[in-house]
C-alpha cells in the first residue's frame, strides 16, 4: 500500500503498488479524480487499469448533532486537508471556496497543535468545507456518504474519528453510533 495525495505519488503508486490509500478527503470529486489519475497512470504504463485496489483515509464522526460532529472532526481533518496543500499549491479538484480554505490552512497550520480540536488551524474550516471534506452528522447520512465513496471503487477505508481534545461525552456518543449502527451497516452480508 502507498498513501498518496498528489498526482505524482498517485501515478507512481499506480505503477507499483497493490493498493493506493488516498488522503484526499471524503469528497466524491476528489476520490473520483484520484481513481482516474491512478487508472490513467496504469494505462500509460501498459498495465491493466483495474489491476489495483483503492482505499482512503476518511475523517468520519457520526453524531446526531452535526455541530458537535463538526467540532469533533475539525482537528484531525486539518491534518488530512493540509496534505493537499502542504507545498503551497492545492492538489486535486476543489472549488474557489475550498481552495481559499486550504490556502488559509496552509498559512496557519501549527504543528505544535497537530490534530487538536480547537487549534488555530481549525478556525479556518467552514461548515461547508467540513461537510464536503469529511463525513459528519447523523449516522444514516454517514452511511450514505460511505456507500457513495464505495461505489467509486474504494475497497477499504481507514476511519479517523474525533480529534484529540474533543468533548469526551460527545466522543463517547459518536463511538456508540459508530460501533452500534455505522460499522454494522458494512458488515459481511449487509
Amino acid at each position: 500500500e502507498v498513501a498518496a495525495t498528489g498526482p505524482k505519488v498517485i501515478g507512481a503508486a499506480a505503477r507499483s503498488a497493490d493498493r493506493i490509500v488516498f488522503a484526499l478527503g471524503a469528497s466524491p470529486e476528489r476520490i473520483g479524480w484520484g481513481v482516474e489519475v491512478a487508472r490513467q497512470a496504469r494505462v500509460d504504463a501498459g498495465l491493466d487499469p483495474d489491476g489495483i485496489e483503492f482505499a482512503s483515509y476518511l475523517n468520519v464522526v457520526p453524531h446526531p448533532d452535526i455541530e458537535a460532529a463538526r467540532v469533533m472532526v475539525a482537528g484531525s481533518l486539518t491534518t488530512f486537508a493540509r496534505f493537499a496543500v502542504m507545498h503551497g499549491t492545492v492538489q486535486g479538484p476543489v472549488n474557489d471556496a475550498q481552495k481559499a480554505t486550504m490556502e488559509q490552512l496552509h498559512s496557519s497550520y501549527d504543528m505544535k497543535h497537530h490534530t487538536q480540536s480547537g487549534s488555530d488551524q481549525t478556525r479556518v474550516l467552514t461548515p461547508e468545507f467540513i461537510d464536503h471534506y469529511s463525513i459528519v452528522g447523523p449516522t444514516s447520512h454517514c452511511i450514505d456518504r460511505l456507500q457513495e465513496l464505495h461505489a467509486l471503487g474504494l475497497s477499504k477505508v481507514i476511519v479517523v474519528g474525533p480529534s484529540v481534545g474533543s468533548d469526551r461525552t460527545h466522543a463517547r456518543e459518536s463511538h456508540a453510533e459508530m460501533v452500534g449502527e455505522l460499522l454494522p451497516a458494512f458488515a459481511e452480508g449487509n
